[in-house]
């Protein structure tokens, strides 16, 4: 993944206009797992090239790095720059942001529905025994989030990440989600919180829906996007 075609994923799944895309350096940042900057710096240290043992090996890293970019060259650079960006901070942001829009929407959505049928908040199907905030946590859970919506999204064709055969299913899908916190994080430093809040409703809640197994609370989530994409369509800027 460069920094173009990152910056051209969230343009097409999020239908960015030309005129406001995500920067292609902050793009790539998004999609940047910070075991790939690890393993990347890890594999650059132990080559051949950073010691020798002798004269032979001592020419033969000298002409290795002879055939690199100079410290002072604009790729060498851009190489660092890239091995040093990864989307842990962006993902912090989209966490908080995630749990703040699942809250308000189940909060909202849990009183109505209890309110029509006459039923208290444990009736519902939806909780089973369980407290909201533990509902609320296993719905945004990293791991939820890359199976339910990672997927959708295509993000494992796009991150940045370790990636090796010994890496089980569910670890993958740990990152994938941890990569939708970061691309909502990213959305909400470059938008602000009403184009995540937006990207939610849109893109997120719709995948996440049919967990919420009250068919009232899946229906209000549906409503939700229906009127957004009636509002202004499927972009996450909506219409200024």
């Amino acid at each position: 993944t460069t920094p173009e075609s990152a910056q051209s994923y969230f343009t097409e799944l999020f239908h960015l206009p030309p005129d406001r895309q995500i920067p292609p350096s902050l793009a790539l940042q998004i999609l940047t797992h910070k075991s790939f900057r690890n393993v990347k710096l890890l594999r650059h240290s132990s080559s051949p090239s950073s010691s020798s043992s002798s004269f032979s090996s001592s020419s033969t890293s000298t002409s290795s790095l002879s055939s690199s970019p100079s410290p002072s060259s604009s790729s060498y650079t851009h190489t660092l720059e890239q091995l040093a960006s990864h989307n842990a901070r962006l993902s912090f942001v989209g966490r908080r942001a995630l749990a703040s829009y699942f809250t308000m929407f189940l909060h909202s959505a849990l009183a109505a529905v209890s309110s029509q049928r006459g039923l208290g908040l444990r009736d519902l199907d939806f909780l089973r025994g369980r407290s909201l905030q533990e509902k609320l946590d296993a719905l945004r859970d990293a791991q939820n989030l890359g199976r339910e919506v990672g997927s959708n999204w295509s993000v494992l064709d796009v991150m940045r990440w370790d990636e090796n055969p010994n890496t089980i299913a569910s670890a993958a899908h740990k990152i994938q989600g941890t990569t939708v916190e970061a691309i909502i994080g990213g959305i909400f430093t470059v938008y602000g919180s009403p184009a995540a809040h937006r990207t939610f409703h849109l893109h997120v809640l719709p995948h996440m829906a049919p967990q919420l197994r009250d068919p009232a609370l899946i229906e209000r989530a549906k409503t939700f996007q229906k009127n957004l994409l009636e509002e202004a369509g499927p972009a996450i800027l909506g219409r200024d």
